[in-house]
Order: structure tokens, then sequence, then C-alpha cells
């Protein structure tokens, strides 16, 4: 089984697709990739852009102030800033040594 992701002119997902050939029409706009990381880092979803400098399909940024791991190909928060996860205040910030989020102020 071969694996597709068509692009818009801006390199966004715009389909992904399996097949047991290649794509029907030659196109620079499709990309070949694998489900084990083998011909591209991470798989497309639709939405995801390419990027060909790390030959990766990234997820849209969640935040403005998420950096972009390019290890695993996913954005993280900044362990620098906090953040009102909750819209109520109270502020939170990521910590890598738990892997998740921890409050910064006393929930006493």
């Amino acid at each position: 089984m071969r694996y597709f992701a068509e692009l818009d002119e801006n390199n966004i997902v715009i389909n992904a697709w399996a097949s047991d050939n290649g794509p029907n029409e030659s196109n620079e706009n499709i990309i070949e990739y694998s489900v084990d990381n083998s011909i591209t880092n991470n798989q497309p979803s639709v939405g995801y852009t390419y990027d060909s400098n790390l030959n990766a399909f990234i997820p849209p940024q969640p935040d403005p102030t998420y950096i972009l791991n390019t290890q695993t190909f996913e954005w993280e928060p900044d362990e620098n800033l906090e953040y009102d996860l909750h819209g109520d205040g109270k502020l939170y910030r990521y910590s890598k040594e738990v892997n998740g989020w921890i409050p910064t102020w006393d929930p006493e």
C-alpha cells in the first residue's frame, strides 16, 4: 500500500489517501508519505502544512506562542510563558518534567 497527500498552492494538505498504485496523474502537489515515517516525517491530516525543508507534515499552530519541536514535528507550549488555559484567570505553565500543565498559582 502506498500513501499520498495532495497540497494546495500554500502547501496545505487538502486530501490524503492510500492506494495500491501511484496517483492517477503526475502532479507536483502530491507528496508520497509512509505510515512508519520512512519517506516523510509525520503523517498528514487535512489542514497540515508540508514543510519541504523538514520533509514533514506540520499540524496547525494552536497558539502563536507555541514552538515547533523539530524532532517530533509537534507544537509545544513555551515553558517560559504562563497560559490561562480555562479562561478563568488562573495561570498554568507547561512542564516537560511532568509532560503536562502545572498551576503557577497557589490552589489553596
